[in-house]
């Protein structure tokens, strides 16, 4: 497991990484971290609730101590984002890129924006081979990246990743907190 979280966390980081400079849309409400976190934490619940419980076998929330967890990326010196992630174990059989695209699909209803994907916008196709990563935005500048994994024939699974806009970094913490 270790292994699946390590690889897992760092392909976050990599999406989180080019994701930045694509936050904080034009005629977004500023608000505050504390806000930003809750309204990200409930489209993070929201993502993972469509996915139908009869084909998880587990799932692992990455960011759950506030104090401890790494959960806040520099925008600026005056301003960061909020990111988690959560990981689903899915059970033998289950179709990984329907679920993703159904997740996709359920989220774009409701009135998120789908972009290409890294490997689109490079090759122009979505490979549903491998990581059939999803990446939706909304009108507010929250985003989600969804992707499936497996680690072997048998363990297979999806990330959906939560990032907010950036906003001014809480002034009731120190500057390394959530770091």
């Amino acid at each position: 497991m270790r292994r699946v979280r390590g690889a897992l966390a760092g392909s976050a980081l990599a999406v989180l990484i080019t994701g930045c400079s694509q936050l904080g849309f034009p005629g977004s409400e500023p608000v505050d971290y504390a806000s930003a976190l809750s309204t990200a934490e409930q489209h993070l619940s929201d993502a993972r609730d469509v996915v139908p419980s009869s084909l998880v076998e587990r799932d692992e929330t990455l960011v759950t101590d506030l104090d401890r967890d790494a959960h806040r990326l520099t925008c600026s010196s005056s301003t960061s984002l909020f990111t988690n992630a959560v990981n689903v174990w899915l059970v033998p059989g289950a179709d990984s890129a329907a679920i993703v695209a159904e997740l996709r699909d359920s989220l774009a209803s409701s009135g998120w924006t789908r972009s290409e994907s890294v490997e689109e916008d490079l090759t122009g196709v979505q490979d549903q081979e491998g990581l059939f990563q999803q990446l939706l935005s909304d009108a507010d500048g929250y985003e989600l990246t969804l992707s499936r994994w497996s680690t072997s024939d048998t363990e297979q699974g999806l990330q959906i990743v939560v990032r907010s806009p950036c906003v001014a970094n809480p002034a009731d913490k120190p500057d390394t907190w959530g770091k």
